[in-house]
């Protein structure tokens, strides 16, 4: 493993989202603070967009790592390719409640819970990933119903969309739905300053003790993965791991370009 060559602690570019070795790109730093409010200031609704790879996930890690899961319970649509109904059955189910049949029993069901959980002082939080795809309007239906419930003017849910911008196209049709949005957060790329930070920052978590690949290298980065973190961690990966095979004392221009 290259990481006794390089005297790291571990693995500074892996591919799954680990919050600890999240960089705070200012467009990162701006969502999370957003998102933050969002949730904890119960405004209602949000859409988070960024092209694959943009880091989407690595925040909503970073964010569920930061709520307190018994105060915030977390319902999570992974795979939003559902019916109106299934959608509304699955957050039912994930809030431990029993579905009904009827759709006006389901929503009774749905504002008693989040009215115990809002009594309790909690608050309950529905993220829908990969939100482009949702295939059905009756989805979006139900998702808005989730607004529909307040407490001393307070919303007694979040929820929170999270995909590629596309989903704004698919909102935008639901004009109610759209207009009840509070915030709308896109991830740009890094650009070559952000790059070069993002790489040191992941090194320096990892245990480098100093820089590991030279400017050349860096900019070689960024131009090949056009600043997305995702292929950024996969090219830093593979260059550490060919420099560590060719004994080489920093990831140079020359490396960066066989992996690439």
């Amino acid at each position: 493993m290259y990481t006794e060559y390089w005297k790291l602690e571990r693995k500074p570019f892996e591919s799954a989202p680990d919050p600890e070795f999240f960089y705070h790109a200012p467009l990162h730093a701006e969502a999370f603070e957003r998102l933050s409010r969002l949730i904890v200031g119960r405004q209602g609704a949000g859409v988070l967009t960024g092209a694959c790879g943009s880091g989407k996930t690595m925040l909503l890690k970073v964010l569920d790592a930061e709520l307190d899961l018994e105060r915030f319970p977390v319902v999570t649509l992974k795979f939003p390719r559902l019916t109106g109904e299934q959608a509304a059955r699955e957050i039912l189910r994930q809030l431990d409640v029993e579905p009904s049949d009827d759709p006006e029993e389901r929503k009774e069901r749905l504002g008693e819970r989040l009215l115990a959980t809002s009594l309790e002082g909690g608050h309950t939080l529905v993220i829908v990933d990969e939100a482009h795809i949702i295939s059905h309007d009756e989805v979006l239906e139900e998702l808005g119903r989730l607004l529909d419930f307040r407490l001393d003017g307070e919303f007694m849910a979040t929820l929170l969309m999270v995909g590629e911008p596309a989903v704004l196209q698919r909102v935008a049709r639901k004009p109610r739905f759209d207009q009840r949005l509070v915030v709308r957060q896109h991830l740009d790329p890094l650009d070559t300053h952000q790059t070069h930070a993002y790489i040191g920052y992941r090194l320096e978590v990892a245990g480098a003790d100093g820089p590991l690949f030279t400017e050349a290298a860096v900019e070689h980065v960024h131009a090949r993965t056009g600043g997305v973190p995702r292929e950024i961690n996969s090219m830093c990966d593979m260059s550490l791991m060919v420099g560590a095979r060719k004994r080489a004392e920093r990831i140079t221009e020359e490396i960066a370009r066989m992996v690439a």
